[in-house]
């Protein structure tokens, strides 16, 4: 019997383009278009001001870009930069798992764009890493009310950790690896909430 990681490792590395319906692209295109535009409106905000100082300061230059910025960086410096900028204002969209587009659409994107990736690719893996977070809100029912746990922040980095697979073609034994590190990865406390500290949770997934 397969175990739970090979079950989801196989459905992030096989699940075919093709065979994703075309309204779930449509859906991410639209949230992804939203994000965008939260992103742009939150760049402007202390945190991620600070953040995009912070990428800045350890070196910069890369392959992607700091939204509403002509900076670039690293993939993981522009998804944290972007992502704390995506969760700031907390207009965000919410659902599944949290705030999925925050976590989803800085990682795909910074990695989309370093490896020239296409729009279609970018789909596909923020589909994938959707239905995976998901999938495991569902499963492990954490609770913020009861926990303390910040959703967005502890089910979010399995969500990219599976997007960010998806678009480097990673075979179904590299998924469980880059999961298995994922899982010693996530934090973020509610108590954390009204704190510019919110926002980092979203970076860091």
């Amino acid at each position: 019997m397969q175990t739970a990681e090979a079950t989801i490792a196989a459905f992030i590395a096989d699940q075919a383009a093709d065979d994703i319906p075309g309204d779930v692209f449509a859906v991410a295109a639209e949230a992804c278009l939203d994000c965008a535009g939260v992103a742009v409106a939150g760049s402007i905000e202390q945190p991620a001001r600070k953040i995009a100082d912070f990428v800045a300061a350890c070196g910069g230059a890369g392959s992607s870009s700091i939204v509403a910025t002509s900076r670039r960086a690293t993939p993981a410096d522009a998804a944290l930069a972007n992502g704390v900028a995506a969760h700031v204002l907390d207009y965000d969209d919410m659902g599944a798992f949290g705030h999925p587009s925050a976590v989803l659409l800085p990682a795909t994107l910074a990695l989309a764009e370093s490896r020239g990736a296409s729009g279609r690719d970018l789909l596909t893996a923020y589909a994938v890493g959707f239905e995976v977070g998901a999938a495991l809100e569902h499963g492990l029912g954490i609770s913020q009310g009861v926990t303390g746990l910040h959703g967005t922040a502890m089910i979010g980095v399995f969500a990219t950790t599976a997007a960010a697979c998806r678009l480097l073609g990673l075979g179904r034994e590299q998924v469980q690896m880059a999961l298995g590190i994922a899982a010693s990865l996530p934090a973020g406390l509610v108590q954390n909430f009204g704190t510019h500290t919110k926002s980092l949770h979203a970076g860091m997934a």
